[in-house]
Parts: C-alpha cells; sequence; structure tokens
C-alpha cells in the first residue's frame, strides 16, 4: 500500500520486556500520531516493524498502488485521506502460536500489555487483521502506516566463536 494512501494508523504496543541492561545513547524520539498529538518511543526508529513476514490478500479488487506491503515498515509518513478502519491486533512470540488482543479502532491504537500476556515472554511478532467492514472499495483492508512497540528491547547475540576466560575481559 502507497504510504499516501493509508490511513491514519500506528499500532503502539507497550511490549511487556526485560530493559537492556548495556547503557545506551539516548534515542528518544516524538512521532506525530496523526490526530495532533505526539507519542514518544525511546528507542526512536528502532522501535518500528523492520519486516513483513506474511500477508494474506482478501478476495476483493485491490488498486496496485495500495499493494505495496513495505509501506507499513519504519517510521509513520502518513499524508492521505482520514478514511480508517478497525482492525483485530495478535501477538506471537514464535509467528505460529497467536494470543488476540483487542480490537482496535483505525487511527491511533495503543494497547497495555501489562497483565494480557506473561512479563517474562518477547513477543516478535504482531498480526493486524482488518475487521471485514468497508471491504467494497479498491482500497479495501486494514491501511497501516507504522507498527511500533513503546517498550521493546534490542536483542544483543554473541557469535559463540568469542570465549573468554573465567574472569578475564581478554579474548
Amino acid at each position: 500500500m502507497l504510504r499516501s494512501l493509508l490511513s491514519r494508523f500506528m499500532v503502539l504496543a507497550c511490549m511487556a520486556m526485560a530493559a537492556p541492561t548495556l547503557a545506551q545513547p539516548n534515542e528518544t524520539r516524538e512521532y506525530q500520531d496523526g490526530k495532533r498529538g505526539i507519542v514518544l518511543l525511546p528507542q526512536g526508529d528502532k522501535s518500528f516493524a523492520d519486516a513483513v513476514v506474511d500477508r494474506s490478500a482478501g478476495t476483493g479488487t485491490i488498486e496496485d498502488s495500495a499493494s505495496d506491503q513495505q509501506a507499513i515498515l519504519g517510521p509513520p509518513d502518513f499524508s492521505g485521506n482520514v478514511k480508517v478502519e478497525g482492525m483485530t491486533l495478535s501477538i506471537s512470540e514464535d509467528g505460529e502460536a497467536w494470543i488476540d488482543l483487542s480490537d482496535i479502532s483505525g487511527g491511533r491504537a495503543e494497547v497495555d500489555l501489562v497483565g494480557l500476556v506473561p512479563a517474562d515472554a518477547n513477543y516478535r511478532f504482531v498480526s493486524l487483521t482488518d475487521d471485514g467492514d468497508g471491504c467494497g472499495t479498491r482500497f479495501a483492508g486494514a491501511d497501516v502506516d507504522a507498527v511500533a512497540a513503546i517498550g521493546s528491547t534490542l536483542r544483543f547475540v554473541l557469535d559463540g566463536a568469542i570465549l573468554f576466560a573465567v574472569d578475564s575481559t581478554e579474548l
């Protein structure tokens, strides 16, 4: 979907994950939410989705210009109409087993995961499913501009070939 055709929509999930323990530069940044408000993301642009794993188009006729799945990646850049659609939000640790969280309306939508899911789980996948209303147009389906996680963490992986002696910082 071309970003210019997408509605004002940003899913902001407060991920209940452990905070990184390493000192990191402050990357906090404000983003416009499309409704004259702002959203503050502590990890800035790193908070946004960076890959589309799967996309299933419905049976309606969709304009080619509204089918660019890469348009959802990265920070929002909404410019277009104000027609917004509802969706269902689900999350998953592995992309296979999904936890349905809630129905969300178009526009800025925030879902706090505290109390909904175990605090020690790491959710790497977000699923947005169109609610099916208003699907008789050339631009039917979930119009999404960006997906961000407010409380996300960075994954730090060391190469297994790097070994340290006990009580030593030398390789």
